[in-house]
């Protein structure tokens, strides 16, 4: 039993009766669906074989360095971040980042003299239009193409209307004809909102991918990943840590690597360190709000406000630090401190 139609056996559909339509579909029994395969990945635990992605994030924060990252990694069969992937063609269309540069960074750092499996488009991609779908399709299965990366969402789609639902549906039919067609996964690149940690527009787009990973970015260069949703799959929550690192002195001549994400996550460490510690040595602070504790760690701490968010998180997460107060009027104590109380203390913002 086939899971869902092979490359080969959409060849013979198509040698057999040109210009008939590629079956949608397939139709399965019970016991078919029962026994379907777990879906496999081509980048482990992260990129499923012949699955939908999103790519999101705000702007500069390196979503296509990874994406760069990830195609040359399957082009040539390369752990990425210690994990395993499926080496085969790649197609990245992208309409918007500086690409020379960054490719030829990353292959003189990973010493790869050509990436014969990884393909580029540069302009005239128009997910709107059925003709340049069918073409993409077309170059997608010439190649035996595992991944097409669309970069961005926005720049495929002239005159997008991001929270229209049609539209968006225009996006997503898209990219099933050519995961369906082509036998192909699609990663599509997109931005967020500044309210939420999630692709922005229609939220159809969140709905009907099968994973999320958003990307952010601190101002200390430490990136990270993080899977927000995963259909089929048991890594929601999962991060990869990274950061990008000079391959000489041209702008953009950079790779992502692992090393100086260490030194940075133990920064951050320290960080939570100290911000737990400045209630004790400043005990006016006990009790004060998000504003007054951002400002103090700033004075006192020269902690940036990034560092700051992340460090006052992490000590609530812990339970090491309490909000007695709500989102609007908020009121920090130090969890020892309230028990020691006969009631919970008034909020002093």
């Amino acid at each position: 039993m086939t899971a869902q139609l092979t490359p080969e056996q959409i060849s013979q559909i198509v040698d057999a009766a040109p210009g008939v339509p590629i079956p949608r579909f397939k139709v399965y029994t019970s016991l078919e669906a029962r026994n379907m395969p777990a879906p496999d990945y081509i980048i482990d635990g992260l990129l499923q074989e012949r699955g939908a992605t999103v790519l999101h994030g705000r702007g500069n924060v390196a979503k296509s360095f990874i994406a760069l990252d990830w195609a040359a990694h399957l082009a040539t069969g390369l752990n990425w971040m210690n994990r395993p992937t499926k080496q085969g063609a790649v197609i990245y269309a992208s309409l918007e980042s500086t690409v020379p540069t960054r490719l030829d960074a990353w292959q003189q750092h990973h010493q790869i003299d050509n990436l014969d499996n990884l393909f580029w488009i540069f302009e005239g991609i128009n997910l709107r239009d059925p003709e340049c779908v069918d073409q993409l399709i077309s170059e997608a299965r010439s190649r035996d193409a595992i991944l097409v990366i669309i970069d961005t969402l926005a720049r495929s789609m002239p005159g997008f209307k991001e929270i229209a639902s049609e539209e968006m549906g225009l996006a997503l039919d898209a990219l099933d004809r050519l995961r369906l067609e082509a036998q192909t996964a699609t990663n599509l690149i997109h931005h967020e909102p500044y309210v939420a940690n999630r692709p922005r527009g229609h939220s159809s787009l969140y709905d009907g991918v099968d994973t999320t990973i958003g990307v952010t970015r601190t101002d200390t260069g430490l990136i990270t990943i993080e899977v927000g949703k995963q259909r089929n799959g048991g890594n929601i929550g999962e991060k990869v840590f990274m950061s990008l690192e000079d391959v000489d002195d041209r702008p953009g001549a950079a790779v992502l690597g692992p090393t100086k994400a260490n030194e940075l996550l133990a920064q951050q460490s320290d960080s939570v360190h100290q911000l737990g510690q400045l209630m004790g040595q400043h005990p006016n602070l006990i009790g004060a709000s998000h504003t007054k504790l951002k400002t103090a760690a700033k004075d006192i701490l020269n902690m940036s406000p990034s560092t700051f968010k992340w460090a006052l998180n992490k000590l609530t997460e812990q339970g090491f630090w309490t909000n007695a107060g709500d989102t609007k009027h908020t009121s920090y104590y130090p969890a020892e401190y309230l028990a020691t109380l006969p009631e919970p203390p008034h909020n002093k913002s």
